[in-house]
Order: structure tokens, then sequence, then C-alpha cells
């Protein structure tokens, strides 16, 4: 059972997990925050969030780094630091709504690669498989379809290293022709397992193929010992996290400057 007291260590764990699209040097974790800044020209790849009050300076010196990074960026509050944001809008900052953060057990002997997760009978003639070569360049263009991305972003959300890093993985489902129809990305860190860049081609949604792709790499992380999976889903997703066993631990307040966020969908 996930308790109060282990919402830090867990907010850290999905933190790190963001090097599968932040990059190596770019990502670091301490003690009540982690900062996340690709130097990508969307707020959606240089994220920070704050969790903690050990520094009650903390907030004003992330809003330093992030003018010397030179990009627009998200700086998500929870936790103790949801006392500080009057730093934010003195900063003349606002705040752009809340995501969720969830998480679900993994439990082996319920996530099978057959798709016991998958919600509609027609799902088990779906396939699903870890992807590689070419086959990234499908997963990319879904991500850009669901997102609005656009190419040169679709690849930061899922870069080649994705496929072959140690503990990341790019898990994608097929329809019987072979069409890659729904995608993911995943990273371990320690005995969680976080997703990331979960898209399903519109054509497609409510079919199943989500569920598979999903359920496959959580079964694949559980029979290595992974206990937990972790996430924070758009409103739009939340539903069909809940589905598939996700709850809700808590939401994060999401804080930009008005000139990077105004007029976006």
């Amino acid at each position: 059972m996930i308790t109060s007291a282990d919402l830090p260590r867990l907010r850290s764990l999905l933190g790190a997990s963001t090097v599968l699209w932040a990059g190596e040097g770019n990502v670091s974790v301490e003690p009540g925050r982690w900062k996340a800044l690709s130097g990508a020209r969307t707020v959606d790849y240089n994220v920070v969030l704050h969790h903690g009050r050990s520094d009650v300076k903390a907030l004003s010196r992330t809003l330093v780094e992030i003018a010397a990074r030179g990009a627009p960026a998200l700086v998500m509050v929870a936790g103790e630091a949801l006392g500080d944001v009057q730093q934010l809008i003195e900063a003349r900052w606002i705040c752009v709504g809340s995501v969720p953060f969830m998480a679900r057990v993994l439990d082996a002997d319920q996530l099978t690669p057959s798709g016991a997760l998958a919600p509609r009978a027609e799902s088990a003639t779906l396939s699903a498989h870890k992807l590689a070569g070419i086959e990234l360049d499908g997963a990319r263009a879904l991500v850009d379809e669901a997102f609005g991305l656009g190419p040169k972003l679709a690849l930061i959300a899922l870069p080649d290293e994705a496929a072959t890093r140690p503990g990341q993985a790019v898990w994608g489902a097929f329809d019987e022709t072979g069409a890659l129809l729904s995608c993911l990305g995943t990273v371990q860190v320690e005995d969680i397992i976080a997703i990331w860049s979960m898209a399903t081609a519109a054509c497609a949604r409510h079919r199943g193929y989500g569920a598979r792709a999903l359920n496959l790499a959580l079964a694949d992380a559980a029979s290595s010992g992974v206990q937990l999976s972790l996430l924070h889903s758009t409103s739009q997703g939340e539903p069909f996290y809940c589905a598939l066993g996700y709850r809700v631990l808590e939401r994060w307040q999401m804080w930009s400057r008005p000139r990077w966020v105004l007029g976006r969908s």
C-alpha cells in the first residue's frame, strides 16, 4: 500500500525517469526537487517539479536556472512546496492547470502478454512487442499525431537511444495487417517502471491497442521484479489509466509564463 510517506521517493523516481526525453546530462534529482531541461523550444520537455521545502529560495533559484537555459518551461508544484507558490506569482508566472500523479502496483500473476487488461474481445487478435529500428519512426508519428508535437519534438519524446539504453524501451501494438497503432516508452528506475509518450492512432482508440502495448510492457517489468508503475497523465488520458488499475496519488500544479502557454491547444 502506498502512503503519503512514500510520495517524496516516488516523485524523485519519476523525475529520474525523465532521462528518456531530457537526455543524460540534463536531469538532476535532489531532495524536494527534480529538474529535466532538454532545451527544446516547448514547455513539454523542460520541466521542474518542486515538492519539498528544505530551502525556501529553491523556487527562485529554479526560475534563474530556467532563464539561463533559455527555453520555455513548466514548474510543477506538489507536497510541501505548495506553500511557496507566492514566489511564482510574484515572478508573474501563472497556474495553467494540474496533472494527476498516478501509480499501479504490479501483480505478475495478473499481467500477461495475452492481454488480460485489454478491454475488448477483439484485442485477442492484436500483437505487441518492443520496437526498434524503423519501427521507432512509426511510434514517433503516433506521438506527433496524438500530441501535435511536430517531427522534431517527437524525436525528443522517443529518441533512438530509448530502444537501446539499459532500462529503457519503446513498445508498440499492431493490428492483423502489421500496422503500428499504439506505442509508449518505458524507463526502469530502481523498483519502478515509468511510462512516457503513450499514444494511439485516432482511428484505433477504444479498441484495446493501448491496453495491449501497456500490458506487455508492465508484464515484462513485473517478470524482472519491478513492483510499481508510475506516470503523470493528461486529463484526457486519466480515465484510460484508471480503467487499467492505476490510481491518482496526488495532483501536481503546473505553472508557466503566459507567453509560453497562451494559445496552446
